[in-house]
């Protein structure tokens, strides 16, 4: 059976944001790239925070991946500074 993909093109902006998974859908593999503005990421549970420490750094143009349904789902970006910044994502999986 092939993988499914899906495509999400999502802001970030003042708050912490996951990935959009559709029901049903049951991811094993997130590509996540940044498209504009520096970002602070974690897939741990807990929530990033704008700033030194608040989470790993991606800047612009860097992409992030996530393998299994665990990180996919833990996952949250929030923009790192006042700046809003903009992710474009692909989940694979059945």
């Amino acid at each position: 059976m092939p993988a499914f993909i899906v495509d999400r093109f999502q802001a970030i902006t003042g708050s912490a944001v996951g990935l959009s998974i559709p029901d049903g859908f049951n991811p094993n593999r997130a590509y996540v790239t940044v498209e504009t503005a520096s970002t602070r990421w974690r897939y741990d549970g807990g929530t990033p925070n704008a700033g030194i420490g608040g989470g790993h750094l991606a800047n612009a143009t860097e992409t992030i991946t996530l393998i299994g349904g665990i990180q996919i789902k833990n996952f949250k970006i929030i923009a790192n500074s006042g700046t809003d910044a903009v992710m474009y994502y692909t989940l694979e999986g059945r």
